[in-house]
């Protein structure tokens, strides 16, 4: 399971990135990074609620699926069939940096 915790080296703070880009085609229409000092798995669902509310976006149905590839890729790509309410792009793609 996906625990990743921020250090501190030297003066910096690493924090862990959670980007999602907005795509239609191959075109990135929109984007946001959330930026958490920790992310673990069991917050996945939350954490991805809150992106969604600051892209002013309907969250998607999390399926296993996503779960998996986030967890082994640290990455997922949620298509129009993963939402209850229509949406006009082709495809949300979500990264764990």
């Amino acid at each position: 399971m996906l625990l990743l915790v921020s250090r501190k080296e030297g003066v910096g703070n690493n924090m862990v990135h959670l980007w999602a880009k907005v795509m239609k085609v191959d075109k990135i229409v929109k984007d946001h990074v959330l930026q958490k000092s920790r992310f673990h798995m069991d917050k996945f669902e939350i954490n991805l609620a809150e992106l969604m509310q600051l892209m002013d976006l309907p969250t998607p149905i999390v399926l296993k699926t996503h779960l998996s590839d986030i967890d082994n890729y640290s990455r997922t790509v949620f298509s129009p069939s993963d939402f209850i309410e229509p949406v006009s792009f082709t495809r949300l793609v979500l990264e764990i940096y």
